[in-house]
């Protein structure tokens, strides 16, 4: 099964079918309407729209204005909820120009007045704190990502991150241009943050499943669509994604039964996560920390070859050659196709002469 890694977090669609996406203002449209109705957006759904917001820019802004003086509140507070998200001049104009209006309401001019409030005083704390606002240069590196510049769409996303470690969006769009670069390992971190600040995005969790398997870390990409298939992804494509996240999961469940008999999953995916602690132990350079946890999973998955591996690397660090010679040679038994153990003992039986 091959998940598809040049995600928009933002939309949910492959990077470079981007442009056949539908317009975002339907979605605005559609959202204001459900407000009226009694059901404004909430959770998962709330966050797409607010970014379907700034996909749609200053073409948003016209619908959202004349919304907020709307005679329904649920519709008008949306619409000023949306608007403060997406803030800057041409909305503060707009907003100026429903004041002026005779026939707009007194309750309309109320939510209107402390909407312009509010973004006059970010606009202020904006001049101060940075000569361009975040959303601005977020959205400058979604723009460079949507069009095959990765290069410098990384390095604007990197900025931004740096800024604000907490920005959902730009983690994940950070994340899938490193992916995109062929930099698996480089996007896990900010994707791993993306669903730790925005655990109910959906995408989020896609995205990190897809640079799990990219890393070839079967068990984080397994544990990513497991989190994936319990929230709601409504954006354009979702049947697809939960189509093959299903997929994988069953498959790697049968897979990893097959490899450790006897062993129940919860046990199995215990030990495969404290594989991942001490392989990033040993990554680390941590080799007492590393070898203690890779003993561990191999008492409790005897035939985790990999585990067999990276011990013997372990030992190998710490000048054990000859534990290290039994982990590797005790790997190749398990998995002869496994090169790097191959490697590493070579390493050892014909050590290279200075």
């Amino acid at each position: 099964m091959q998940l598809h890694s040049a995600v928009d977090a933002s939309t949910g669609r492959q990077v470079d079918d981007i442009s056949n996406a539908l317009s975002p203002l339907r979605d605005i449209v559609a959202s204001l309407a459900a407000a009226r109705s009694g059901t404004p957006p909430e959770g998962n759904t709330r966050r797409r729209l607010v970014r379907r917001v700034r996909a749609a820019g200053v073409a948003a802004i016209p619908t959202l204005v004349r919304a907020v003086a709307s005679p329904r509140e649920d519709e008008a507070l949306w619409a000023c909820y949306l608007l403060r998200q997406l803030g800057g001049p041409r909305v503060a104009e707009r907003v100026s120009r429903l004041l002026e209006d005779p026939r707009v309401s007194d309750q309309a001019k109320t939510l209107a007045f402390a909407l312009l409030a509010d973004l006059n005083t970010r606009r202020r704390c904006t001049a101060i704190t940075r000569r361009s606002p975040l959303s601005d240069q977020r959205s400058q590196g979604l723009d460079l990502l949507e069009s095959g510049e990765l290069r410098p769409a990384r390095r604007l996303l990197e900025r931004v991150v740096a800024a604000d470690p907490d920005d959902g969006e730009a983690l994940s769009f950070l994340g899938v241009c490193c992916l995109e670069l062929g930099d698996a390992k480089a996007a896990l971190p900010y994707l791993d943050r993306a669903v730790i600040v925005e655990p109910d995005e959906a995408l989020h969790q896609w995205n990190l499943a897809a640079a799990a398997k990219a890393a070839d870390q079967l068990c984080r990409c397994y544990l990513a669509l497991k989190r994936y298939l319990k929230l709601e992804d409504g954006v354009e494509g979702s049947a697809l994604r939960q189509c093959e996240a299903g997929q994988f999961v069953t498959e790697y469940e049968a897979a990893i039964r097959r490899a450790h008999p006897g062993v129940g999953l919860p046990e199995i995916l215990a030990s495969e996560q404290l594989f991942l602690r001490a392989l990033a132990a040993l990554t680390a350079g941590r080799y007492d920390q590393a070898c203690a946890g890779l003993e561990q999973v191999i008492t409790a998955l005897p035939r985790h070859y990999p585990s067999w591996g990276n011990l013997g690397a372990a030992y190998f660090a710490q000048g054990r050659n000859a534990e290290a010679m039994r982990c590797f040679q005790r790997a190749l038994e398990l998995n002869p196709d496994y090169e790097i153990a191959r490697e590493n003992l070579n390493r050892i039986e014909s050590p290279q002469t200075e």
